[in-house]
This record gives structure tokens, C-alpha cells and sequence, in this order.
């Protein structure tokens, strides 16, 4: 899967070995060492590398040669995208050249299931209903997936998006360690709107400003070109709320939009992969802005009584396949991953120039549900 993200980029096996490239993973459920641990006798040569969460990592970097740095990020729900931040940091920063952001989530053990459940996280029915009046809990899924990261000025005309900016914060002190805060997400959502378009030691500082009301609202102008964001979205009847009031509050959009901001939640159709829940909303990011479209927001029947009174901003959910404006240029795409810890992660990408293939007709209103004003 590493390898094939790096092949995407042209990349090739043979020009990465002994290069400085880097292999970041996002891990946090480990069914696997609960599978092995169950019988002694089981016990072999390869368990001890095979079981151990850094491994993955190391692995990557071993199988393709990888001089860089290797490690696993382990932040709950929000591991994946917290990976892909440290990625962009470690580029950044010079300490590689290329960098390679993975995660996978494997369902393999009734225990995880029995301990998520006792706290009633899950949905008795299996599915998340992000947005609506029905949400439960969430549907656990599996899966993997991996990007490869470099500076626009090495990929070649391949890159399928830019990432403008990202944010990494803690809830801290809230009513329960396991409760979203709407601050923080806040306050993660403005600093990596404010990285979009600031240099990274100005973006924190300048958010905490504009939250705090000391710069004029309005002033951070990367809000207006997000037209599509994808959020952690569990399916809880307060959480959903709760991020999409952050959510607005740290856009702080100027004006009255045309066209109203799509709001979506990727878990409704693959269920949420926990550790790497961040990577099919990222993936599903990549693609809708290529194809300049919105996903219709699967099992969203009747709006969240609690969504319909938020109205600060324009925003709405599809509800069918509709396309998404390019008025206001280049589109960009946010991405939200939460981790039950407190962890919190924002990215906000953009297409790049000539990759975006224009649907050529605007969104239609009846397209939506919500606030679409």
C-alpha cells in the first residue's frame, strides 16, 4: 500500500532506497496481539516484531529502503491525520525529502468490540447516522490507506492536491476525557485555516487572536474557498453538533455564500476505522476535488434537531451526487479527525491548478439539506 502511494507519484522502489524519505503510520487498535496473547502455544520467532505497533512503521521502512523517520503515531481516532500532519511537519522541517502517511484499522477480535460497547460508543443497529435525528453511536469498519507527501516542487505535475495547512491540538481539561470539546475543535479548525494561507509560526497566534476578538471577524479569507469539508462525524446526537458549531466558529466566513459549504462524514458508508478514520474521508477528499463533486451523506434521512439551529454560517448535506462551484476559484477541502483522548486534527487541502475537471452546471438547491441560504 506504501509502495503504491509512492508509485502514484512516480516514485519508483528503486530511486527510493538509502533516500532520506519518511514512513509515518497511523495505528490504535492492535486485535492482533489480543488474537496471539489468547494461547501461549501460538507463540513463535515472528511474534514479537509481529505484534509490536512500531513495527508497522519499521516495516515500511525496511521493505522499501527508507532512511528517514519511522515511527507510529497512536492518538486514537485521530492517529491517521495526526500522521499526516506529522509528516507534512518532518518536510517541512528538511528532515526528508518524500514522506509516505499510512494507516489501517483490522477488525480481528470480539474484545474491542465488547470494550467499545460497554461504554455504548457503538450503534446498536451497525451503522453511523452522522446528521441524523436517529444517530446512536457509530458502525466500526476496517480498512487502510496511504498518501505520499513531497514538496510541489518534486512531484512533477502528479500531485493530486496541495496541503495548505494543518493543526494539531488537546481538549485538555474537559466535563469527561472522552467528551469533544468545541473550543479546542475551534481553535484546531482557525489555526490550520490560518496555516492555509500564513507562515506556521504566525497561524496559531493568529487564530488565537481572531477567536479571541481581537482581529476583526472575517479577516482569515481561506475560509470562503473551502467548499466542501469532511468531518470526524461518529454519529452521536451531541458530538455532530458540537463539531459542526466548531467547525463554523473557527471558519469565520465573511458575507452570504451563494452557495452553501457541503458538510459530509465518510463513516456513514465505510463505518469508522478508528485509527484510520482520517484516510478514506482524506482519499474521498483527493478525488471530490478532482472531480469537483459532493457524495451524497448516506443514511441522512430527517436533519438533527440540533444541526438546525446553528445557522452562523452557510452550510448543507447532501443528500444526493451534486457538483460543487469553482467561483470562487481553486477549490479547497477540510478534513476533521478526533481522537477519544482528545486529540484533535484539521487539514485543509486545495486542488491544483488544471487537475480539477468542471462539472460545468451549479449546484442545485433541492440537492441538500440544512442551512443552504
Amino acid at each position: 500500500m506504501s509502495h503504491d502511494a509512492f508509485l502514484d507519484g512516480n516514485m519508483k522502489r528503486e530511486a527510493l532506497v538509502g533516500t532520506n524519505s519518511a514512513a509515518i503510520v497511523g495505528l490504535s487498535n492492535n486485535d492482533w496481539i489480543q488474537v496471539q496473547s489468547g494461547d501461549i502455544r501460538k507463540l513463535n520467532p515472528y511474534t514479537a516484531t509481529g505484534t509490536s505497533a512500531s513495527v508497522a512503521a519499521a516495516r515500511v521502512a525496511f521493505c522499501l529502503g527508507l532512511k528517514g523517520p519511522a515511527y507510529v503515531v497512536d492518538t486514537a481516532c485521530s492517529s491517521a491525520l495526526v500522521a499526516v500532519d506529522a509528516a507534512a511537519m518532518n518536510l517541512r522541517r528538511g528532515r526528508c525529502t518524500a514522506a509516505v502517511s499510512a494507516a489501517a484499522n483490522v477488525i480481528a477480535s470480539p474484545a474491542t468490540f465488547i470494550s467499545f460497547s460497554k461504554p455504548r460508543m457503538l450503534s446498536p443497529r451497525g451503522r453511523s447516522h452522522t446528521f441524523d435525528a436517529s444517530a446512536d453511536g457509530y458502525g466500526r469498519g476496517e480498512g487502510a490507506g496511504a498518501v505520499a507527501l513531497c514538496p510541489m516542487s518534486q512531484a512533477h505535475g502528479l500531485a493530486r492536491a496541495t496541503l495548505k495547512g494543518s493543526a494539531v491540538n488537546q481538549d485538555g481539561r474537559s466535563s469527561t476525557m472522552t467528551a469533544p470539546n468545541g473550543p479546542s475543535q475551534t481553535l484546531a479548525v482557525a489555526t490550520a485555516l490560518s496555516e492555509a494561507r500564513l507562515r506556521h509560526h504566525e497561524a496559531r497566534k493568529r487564530a488565537q487572536k481572531v477567536l479571541d476578538s481581537t482581529e476583526p471577524r472575517g479577516s482569515n479569507a481561506a475560509a470562503t474557498q473551502v467548499q466542501h469539508h469532511e468531518c470526524h462525524g461518529t454519529g452521536t446526537p451531541l458530538g455532530d453538533p458540537i463539531e459542526v458549531g466548531a467547525l463554523q466558529a473557527g471558519s469565520l466566513e465573511e458575507g452570504i455564500r451563494k452557495q452553501p459549504a457541503a458538510l459530509a462524514a465518510v463513516k456513514t458508508g465505510v463505518g469508522h476505522l478508528e485509527g484510520a478514520a482520517a484516510s478514506p474521508g482524506l482519499l474521498k477528499t483527493l478525488a471530490l476535488l478532482r472531480c469537483r463533486s459532493a457524495l451524497a451523506v448516506v443514511h441522512l434521512h430527517s436533519l438533527n434537531p440540533h444541526l438546525s439551529l446553528l445557522e452562523d454560517v452557510p452550510q448543507a448535506f447532501p443528500t444526493e451526487h451534486a457538483p460543487l462551484s469553482g467561483r470562487l476559484g481553486r477549490l479547497a477541502g477540510g478534513l476533521s479527525s478526533f481522537g477519544f483522548g482528545g486529540t484533535n486534527a484539521v487539514a485543509h487541502m486545495q486542488e491544483v491548478k488544471g487537475k480539477g475537471q468542471s462539472v460545468g452546471r451549479e449546484c442545485n438547491q433541492q440537492r441538500w439539506l440544512g442551512n443552504s441560504r
